[in-house]
């Protein structure tokens, strides 16, 4: 099965992804504008000798929340390029990709256009090619064209090619063109505190509920890999996220609330990504109680929130439903109104 892949509008660098690629010739130099960017994220500048067509990724370490991994592709030799060396960048990044569940989000430019001579129709078509020569179905490639008209040329031409690049509309933060109608799975970032073993236990057979259900829940005991820096791995995490769990219970309470030892870093960032999403997305934060956790346990940002009980005697079917229904957006309508009764009608 081919990944999703989809034609972005705009910046690449102004949102999040698990990993993206910086264009860069095989001599390490890039553009002014790409050269602006990673100072503006403290990205590492490209390594200075590289073969046309090579990939290196390392994991990111600067100071804002960019991406997890960051791959450099050298894509221009002198001022040329050529759709085989994008395809091979291409299918290298889908490799890499391919067996870490922690990325899934991957963000690339047009390749070799600009500089290396290439036409954006061209690059496109050789990014695409490479992709698709990988198995890798969980993944959604964003393809970024910079300029509204280019983007919208571009589109059109891909529509025509193929009609399964459907014109989608507006995506997060920008217009997309996608390679398959394939439903995006829901993305969701899992918070909680490392109590117990037994806490620790249900919290993973919930997680793995959700996987099982379609659901993209993502733990940290899944994702974190040795080398990455913490706080920024949990703030791409909210980032990316289309909904958040935070499974609470006596000691998350304590920690939220600063009754022992000082709120830590961790709950500081849900604390105000949640605050932040209140305008843009309110129901993004979904507060998880299981059922042994006495509502005054629930942090003081989040009493008075509705909150899902989890049950954790194995007789759950109410509660999952109920969690799947709001992660899916399927809410049980009311039913119709119907006439009043006679004795009402003047």
């Amino acid at each position: 099965m081919t990944a999703t892949i989809q034609l972005r509008e705009g910046n690449m660098f102004a949102q999040p992804s698990d990993l993206i690629i910086i264009p860069c010739s095989t001599g390490g130099s890039i553009t002014s504008h790409v050269a602006q960017e990673l100072e503006n994220f403290d990205i590492s500048p490209p390594p200075e000798a590289m073969q046309l067509g090579e990939v290196k990724f390392e994991i990111f370490r600067g100071a804002a929340n960019i991406a997890t991994y960051v791959g450099y592709a050298a894509s221009v030799l002198g001022m040329r390029s050529n759709k085989a060396a994008i395809s091979s960048i291409s299918e290298k990044t889908a490799l890499f990709a391919q067996n870490k569940p922690e990325i899934r989000n991957i963000t690339l430019p047009l390749l070799g256009s600009g500089a290396g001579g290439l036409s954006q129709t061209e690059s496109a078509e050789a990014l695409i090619q490479g992709i698709e020569r990988v198995d890798a179905a969980d993944k959604v490639y964003n393809i970024f064209v910079y300029r509204k008209d280019d983007f919208e040329a571009l589109s059109r031409h891909l529509s025509r090619e193929t009609s399964s690049l459907p014109r989608t509309g507006r995506h997060r933060s920008g217009d997309h063109v996608s390679r398959t109608k394939r439903r995006e799975a829901v993305r969701v970032f899992i918070s909680y505190t490392k109590t117990d073993v037994e806490h620790e236990a249900r919290v993973r057979d919930l997680a793995t509920f959700l996987r099982a259900n379609g659901v993209d829940a993502r733990l940290d005991i899944w994702l974190l890999r040795p080398g990455m820096d913490l706080p920024q791995w949990m703030s791409n995490e909210l980032d990316l996220a289309d909904r958040v769990l935070i499974i609470c219970n006596e000691d998350y309470a304590k920690r939220a609330d600063g009754r022992v030892g000082g709120v830590g870093w961790e709950i500081r960032i849900v604390q105000g990504d949640l605050l932040q999403s209140q305008q843009s997305n309110p129901k993004k934060y979904i507060p998880i109680v299981f059922d042994t956790v006495r509502p005054a346990d629930l942090p003081r940002f989040l009493q008075g929130v509705y909150a899902v009980t989890w049950k954790t005697d194995g007789a759950n079917n109410e509660s999952q439903g109920r969690l799947l229904r709001e992660l899916y957006s399927a809410y049980e309508e009311a039913p119709p109104l119907g006439e009043p009764p006679r004795f009402v009608l003047r």
